[in-house]
This record gives C-alpha cells, sequence and structure tokens, in this order.
C-alpha cells in the first residue's frame, strides 16, 4: 500500500482490515476515515490544549455526531447497575477520551474487495486498536482486525 518512510523510533507499521457489505461502503468508510483523521491531525497541529467536549461539537462532522449515542439518563444509570448490561455504543465523550490517548497514527488507506485497508503506526507493542475498530464498526464495518492477527487464524 502506502511506502511508510521517517517512521520514528520505537514505533511500527501495521495494517488493519475492516470487512464491509459492499466495496462501495468501504469507499465510503476511507472517505470518512481520511476527514475525521485529518481533523485530528490538525487539531493536533494547531493547539496545545486538548479541545473540550462543546468545542469537539463545533470540530467534527455532523454525521460522526449524529453516530454518537446520549449520555446516560439517571434512570440508565439505575437500571445498568440492576442489570449491568450497558447500552451498546460510545459517546462523544468516550471517543474522544480514547482519541486523545491513542498509540497509534493513521498512514493511509485503501479500499478493495468490500475491504478497507488502514496503514497506521503504532507507538510500540502491545497496542490497542480499539477506537479505531469501534469508529470503522459505526462506519458499518462488520469485522475488524489486523492483518497479522488474519495471517495467524
Amino acid at each position: 500500500m502506502s511506502d511508510i518512510t521517517n517512521i520514528p523510533p520505537g514505533w511500527f507499521p501495521e495494517t488493519v482490515e475492516a470487512e464491509f457489505g459492499t466495496n462501495d461502503e468501504a469507499i465510503k468508510a476511507l472517505q470518512k476515515v481520511k476527514e475525521v483523521m485529518m481533523i485530528i491531525a490538525t487539531v493536533k497541529k494547531n493547539r496545545d490544549d486538548w479541545p473540550k467536549i462543546e468545542e469537539w461539537k463545533n470540530i467534527l462532522p455532523d454525521w460522526l455526531l449524529l453516530a454518537f449515542r446520549s449520555e446516560y439518563t439517571e434512570e440508565e444509570v439505575k437500571e445498568l447497575l440492576k442489570n449491568k448490561q450497558p447500552r451498546s455504543g460510545w459517546t462523544l465523550e468516550d471517543w474522544q477520551f480514547y482519541i486523545k490517548n491513542k498509540v497509534w497514527e493513521w498512514v493511509d488507506g485503501k479500499a478493495e474487495n468490500n475491504k478497507l485497508l488502514l496503514d497506521i503506526l503504532v507507538d510500540g507493542h502491545p497496542f490497542s486498536i480499539y477506537e479505531l475498530k469501534s469508529i470503522l464498526e459505526l462506519f458499518g464495518a462488520t469485522s475488524v482486525q489486523l492483518v497479522d492477527q488474519i495471517k495467524k487464524a
């Protein structure tokens, strides 16, 4: 895919594969990933501080904001404590916390054969792609995993 050069010391290249129902879905997801990753890169480059939640609401595209679930109500918290089954989906607060603390950087991506392949650099091993996996699932991915894990299976 991309020729990754200038890798910082201690960082390693990895590829994430996400499966979609159609190649068109994979292409649309790639466009959305690029848009969000460019926003995050711009924020990191142009700011010394991390934006507050209210600022993210003005920075992120509406389609992404609409994909997040709302915060739990007091009644939902009581129900969660009682049943111990959380509602699925991420809140904006959850997402921004994990994106701020991620240990990977997006490099490039391509869509082909109903799959989205993303090149990332990771800051050492082990590492988590939980936030990337979750956002790809928001975009309709049915499966998300590292290419190395696919080869080992």
